[in-house]
C-alpha cells in the first residue's frame, strides 16, 4: 500500500518527490469538500508529544490496518510507534501495513518489530525547458480539477487499484494537503479516465498521485497526466523529480523511463507487523 501515490496497474508513486528551490511557498488553499468513506469513519488518531499517525482498517482485508505516519518529513519516535501498536492491538488488529517510508522511517520500524513487505522502486528525472506536451489523446481534455470534483475522483480511483491500495476520503484529502500547494488534474472523455496530483513543498515537491481506470490504460493518459505535473512543477521551481512505484508494475516503470526517468539509489519500502506487543 504505498501512502500518497499510485499509479496505472494497481501500483503506488507514493510520496514522490520533486527536489526544486527552497522559495516559502504561498499558504495552502484547500476548500474541498469531501465526503468521508466508510474507512474514513473508523480511522483513529494516535499522537505523541507533537508526532501523530492514523490507524484505519484496510480495504477488502479484514483484520488488517493501514498506518499512515502525519509527519512524512521526519521519521517516528520509537515512543510513537509504541503506542500505534498497542492501539492496533486494542482494536483487535490481527496485521499492520504503513504507507511506502524512507530508510530512515524503515529503521525506527524494524527495531519494533516491523518487517519489509514489499521494496519500492524509486526513479529520478532532471526537469529542464523541454518538457513533454501534456497533450491527452484524441476525445479526451485534461484540466485541472476543482476540489468539487472529488468524488468522482475516488470513484475513479476505487476502479483503478485494488482494494489496500485505495486512498479513500481521508487519503484523498491527505494528499492535496501534504504540500502547501498541490495540483490535481483529470483526463476527461465521457467520464473521468485518469487523475493525478502533484504538490510543490518549501524545498521540493511531490507526485502524491497517478492513476488511470483500466478500461483507459495504454491509450496515453498517463503520459498526458505526468507530462502536466511535470511540467508544473519546472514552472514552480524544481529541478528534479523523483517517483516510486513497485517493482513488479511494469506498465508503471516502463512510463517513468519513457519520460526519461533513472532507477535512483534510494530506498523506499511498505512495512508490515503483525505482532503488537
Amino acid at each position: 500500500m504505498p501512502g500518497r501515490g499510485g499509479c496505472l496497474d494497481g501500483a503506488g508513486t507514493w510520496a514522490c518527490q520533486i527536489f526544486g528551490r527552497a522559495t516559502p511557498p504561498s499558504a495552502p488553499r484547500h476548500q474541498s469538500k469531501i465526503q468521508p468513506t466508510v474507512g474514513d469513519l473508523q480511522a483513529q488518531l494516535v499522537s505523541w508529544r507533537g508526532e501523530g499517525a492514523r490507524i484505519g482498517p484496510l480495504p477488502g482485508d479484514e483484520g488488517s490496518a493501514r498506518l499512515t505516519f502525519l509527519s512524512p518529513d521526519r521519521p517516528p519516535s520509537q515512543e510513537l510507534v509504541a503506542h500505534c501498536m498497542s492501539r492496533l492491538a486494542s482494536l483487535a488488529y490481527s496485521r499492520a501495513l504503513t504507507s511506502a517510508v524512507g530508510a530512515a522511517t524503515e529503521s525506527v520500524l524494524a527495531a519494533c518489530g516491523f518487517q519489509v513487505a514489499e521494496e519500492m522502486v524509486v526513479l529520478t528525472k532532471q526537469l529542464d525547458r523541454d518538457q513533454p506536451s501534456a497533450v491527452p489523446p484524441p476525445g479526451f481534455s485534461l484540466r485541472r480539477s476543482r476540489r468539487r470534483s472529488a468524488s468522482g475522483v475516488l470513484l475513479l480511483d476505487a476502479a483503478s487499484f485494488p482494494p489496500e491500495w485505495r486512498l479513500g476520503g481521508m487519503g484523498l484529502r491527505e494528499a492535496l494537503r501534504a504540500t502547501p500547494r498541490s495540483r490535481m488534474s483529470i483526463v476527461h472523455g465521457p467520464h473521468p479516465a485518469g487523475y493525478a496530483i502533484t504538490g510543490m513543498g518549501h524545498t521540493g515537491g511531490f507526485v502524491q498521485r497517478l492513476a488511470v481506470s483500466p478500461e483507459h490504460r495504454r491509450a496515453g493518459i498517463g503520459t498526458a497526466l505526468l507530462s502536466d505535473g511535470l511540467a508544473w512543477l519546472h514552472r514552480q521551481g524544481a529541478v528534479q523529480a523523483t517517483v516510486n512505484t513497485q517493482s513488479t508494475n511494469q506498465v508503471a516503470l516502463s512510463l517513468y523511463r519513457r519520460l526519461g526517468f533513472e532507477r535512483s539509489s534510494q530506498r523506499m519500502a511498505v512495512m508490515s507487523v503483525s505482532k503488537f506487543n
